[in-house]
């Protein structure tokens, strides 16, 4: 039997506006006792740097983006960290099952599928009595207040006997370190699938991502069962995987353990 371990799950969204091919949502996963941690990581990381303010990939200029790669090499170092986000090609998006704001309620349906998949894998792993803490930033979200927003979360989240307990919080980026570290990796990510135009300086952030994980790029998913760095392309059911814009790789380089560990 698993012991009984509390995480902290910080999540981020990208793409959502109608401009893009791909949307997508983010999620960094640590013990939830490590947050002092990694939001020290960052604040040193910062100081070296001399950047001050929030992190995000849509501000990434060249102090920025070397700070960026720093934190993606700090990232990779560390075995108790671990990134997983869901891609959606719009494409495949059928609003006829989002009947009433239809893309806010895709939108909504596909960030709790990615939460309710990973915790479900979680449980797994590590055994029933998990408890998630989950921060999320601005959510894809029109005109529902934020407590129905978390009340759909928490529905999709859990079910009965699943081994999970689950807290939803809305937190401002702004104050949260580790939200903003998912900004950072999931809009890098985002950006590849998008294709569009980027300069230098996001292409060298982009670059070292795709190297340390052994790729010469970042369009591509990985297996189900990577557990430090996981893409999941969202594909329609029927689809042959010949057919699939995604190529799967199925190695990183220096595989990371299957589970999170303690150590630093």
């Amino acid at each position: 039997m698993g012991a009984n371990r509390e995480w902290l799950i910080a999540c981020d969204e990208s793409g959502i506006d109608g401009s893009n091919k791909f949307y997508g949502f983010g999620t960094l996963w640590l013990k939830h006792d490590r947050r002092g941690d990694i939001s020290g990581l960052i604040k040193r990381a910062k100081d070296r740097h001399d950047v001050e303010g929030e992190l995000k990939w849509n501000a990434c200029d060249g102090r920025r983006s070397r700070l960026y790669i720093d934190l993606i090499d700090e990232f990779f170092e560390r075995s108790w960290i671990a990134f997983h986000c869901l891609v959606v090609p719009r494409a495949i998006v059928d609003l006829r099952f989002h009947k009433r704001d239809r893309w806010r309620e895709a939108w909504q349906k596909h960030f709790c599928l990615l939460l309710k998949k990973k915790m479900c894998r979680l449980v797994e792993r590590h055994g029933p009595g998990q408890v998630c803490r989950v921060w999320v930033d601005r959510l894809p979200q029109r005109k529902a207040n934020a407590h129905e927003v978390m009340e759909i979360i928490s529905n999709y989240a859990l079910e009965p006997d699943n081994g999970i307990g689950c807290k939803v919080t809305q937190r401002g980026s702004h104050d949260v370190e580790v939200i903003q570290l998912c900004d950072v990796l999931l809009g890098c990510v985002l950006s590849a699938w998008q294709g569009k135009p980027i300069n230098a300086k996001r292409q060298a952030v982009q670059d070292r991502l795709a190297a340390q994980l052994g790729w010469d790029d970042l369009r591509a998913d990985t297996p189900t069962t990577e557990a430090k760095f996981n893409i999941w392309m969202l594909h329609p059911k029927g689809i042959a995987k010949s057919k699939r814009v995604a190529r799967t790789r199925a190695v990183l380089r220096d595989a990371p353990p299957t589970r999170l560990r303690r150590s630093a």
